[in-house]
């Protein structure tokens, strides 16, 4: 039976629609992106069947989609909750084995083969830079020091007086708690000060990790929560909040896109070369070049309109499914759990809530926005650049990206350097 012509016009219109070919070029990426890995995957451990690999692949991509409907549909997503369920959910289902471990391994090789995260921290990290609005924001760098630091040192105090409260030993509390969840995340911060406390202690590496990894985990968590809160009761769009972004809209061609891909190329090749030589992190490279580069005004037109074309695709399409992989790789089910134990779960999150309003409230006198101030004194509990990402999407700040990274890093580095000085004469 013949398509009636209005139906073919209906049809023909609803798929030459922009937002049709919006969505269709949204999911065909993140496809070619997931057989990409499978590949990867499979020749990296070829033991593992593709069968496995493509179906924990649909997982995920089904997995970050529903998460993302979910934040969309319900009020929920206001506290971030589609950035949570995508790092907890995944976690859960290796946890139970449900995901076979030998294909969770693989997927994890494959994601670090490829630095799937790198290349994501370079987008937002590039692009928030270009979004920034440097006449604002101008004097926010070094005004910041002064919450952050407000910020460590209350939710120091706090740990300490509530570790006081239940008996825990001081030194145990420091080392294995608050040092790891303020050092900058799992591989530049919980990984150097397992191996040097192993080193000065004469204990495992692998024991001290696992003390250290509940505290981690959930400091993490409980920030991508606040910086949730902090994003409902302030939003970017009301008056006084998000004035760090740049909000004009421009229009751009396919040409500014390929001159922004082709810049992020150059950061990234730049970071990973600058960071195998000296160790310095890819994303501090990132933020050392693009950060000046963006204040000077020296980045061309074409590169600043393609940019926020392709910030806006990775995160519309690929933050979520990425940030599933990590979920499912490289967080413990086991150690999710163990970090919601008392009184564990107390210290770590007055710790937080804490951090937050100290910053909050700190901020007034160097006449910052106290949202922002606060969502970015919360990065100092970010899980590394992963954490960053995910706290500032949770709480909708993400060109606030450069400035939570350089809270992260350099915060996480001075903290790892106080706590291996004070591990060489102190024992718990």
């Amino acid at each position: 039976m013949p398509v009636p012509a209005s139906k073919r016009n209906a049809i023909r219109d609803a798929v030459s629609s922009p937002r049709w070919r919006t969505r269709s070029t949204g999911v065909l990426g993140v496809v070619v992106l997931a057989l990409g890995l499978a590949a990867v995957a499979s020749v990296e451990k070829p033991d593992v069947s593709l069968g496995r690999l493509c179906i924990a692949l649909f997982i995920t991509i089904l997995g970050a989609f529903a998460c993302a409907e979910l934040g969309r549909l319900s009020r929920l997503r206001l506290i971030g909750i589609d950035t949570v369920l995508c790092l907890v959910i995944p976690s859960w289902l290796a946890g139970i084995a449900w995901i076979p471990r030998d294909t969770v391994v693989s997927l994890g090789a494959a994601t670090e083969r490829l630095d799937l995260l790198g290349w994501l921290i370079s987008v937002l990290v590039f692009g928030g830079c270009l979004q920034i609005n440097w006449r604002t924001m101008r004097g926010m760098a070094l005004k910041l020091a002064i919450p952050v630091i407000g910020g460590t040192l209350a939710a120091s105090a706090t740990t300490w007086g509530l570790a006081a409260l239940w008996g825990s030993d001081f030194p145990r509390t420091f080392f294995l708690q608050l040092a790891p969840m303020m050092a900058g995340g799992l591989t530049a911060g919980a990984l150097p000060l397992a191996a040097g406390y192993a080193d000065q202690w004469g204990q495992g590496h692998g024991e001290l990790l696992a003390q250290m990894l509940p505290a981690l985990f959930v400091a993490n968590l409980a920030a991508i929560v606040g910086a949730g809160i902090i994003g409902m009761l302030h939003p970017v769009g009301a008056a006084g909040n998000g004035s760090a972004a740049a909000s004009d809209v421009e229009s751009f061609s396919p040409a500014d896109v390929g001159l922004a891909i082709v810049a992020i190329i150059v950061l990234h090749v730049c970071g990973a070369v600058v960071s195998r030589s000296s160790g310095i992190s890819s994303a501090l490279v990132v933020i050392v070049v693009a950060m000046p580069a963006s204040a000077l005004d020296v980045v061309p037109a074409p590169v600043v309109r393609g940019m926020r074309a392709v910030q806006v695709y990775f995160t519309s399409y690929l933050l979520l499914p990425i940030l599933w992989l990590v979920g499912m790789t490289l967080m413990p089910w086991e150690h999710i759990v163990a970090g919601f134990a008392a009184p564990l779960f107390g210290m770590v999150i007055a710790a937080v809530l804490v951090l937050s309003i100290t910053g909050y409230l700190v901020s007034g006198w160097t006449g910052l926005d106290p949202a922002d101030a606060a969502t970015i004194t919360l990065s100092r509990m970010a899980m590394g650049g992963t954490g960053a990402v995910a706290m500032l999407s949770a709480g909708g700040r993400l060109p606030l990206l450069p400035f939570a990274l350089l809270v992260t890093r350099l915060g996480g580095a001075l903290t790892v350097l106080i706590a291996l000085q004070a591990a060489a004469v102190i024992q718990p």
